[in-house]
């Protein structure tokens, strides 16, 4: 890995949410492009986001609008149903939670610790 790999791997989470300045954008796809490692984490971090937008439904404004007052109306309808499309809207909240949170553990390779410590030096009073 080279020293300039440790920024680059930080702003690909950016870059693949399109959120990465464009000033920045053109430097780290040069640099991914010459380094295979950062390459591999730009490839798998796509298919992360892309598991993630196929996983959360995407509403428009008039149907937040819509449902927002489906849910209003439901109040004056009788109790019982507005109390079901609270359930749906938290089961939805919840799934759509859940999706994503279970699709990055599923997917993302456990990260590398500290190298472990074969031995441990004793230093005694002789070794002073």
């Amino acid at each position: 890995m080279r020293p300039d790999c440790s920024d680059i791997q930080q702003a690909l989470s950016l870059l693949v949410a399109g959120e990465l300045p464009e000033a920045e954008k053109m430097g780290v796809l040069a640099h991914v492009e010459s380094c295979s490692e950062c390459s591999r984490l730009h490839a798998r971090f796509q298919r992360q986001n892309e598991l993630f937008r196929a996983a959360t439904p995407v509403l428009g404004a008039d149907e937040l609008k819509l449902m927002a007052l489906r849910v209003r109306t439901a109040g004056k309808a009788g109790g019982r149903e507005l109390r079901g499309q609270r359930f749906l809207a938290a089961a939805a909240v919840f799934l759509a939670l859940l999706i994503p949170t279970a699709t990055y553990f599923l997917f993302t390779p456990p990260q590398e610790g500290p190298p472990a410590v074969d031995a441990v030096a004793m230093i005694t009073d002789e070794d002073v």
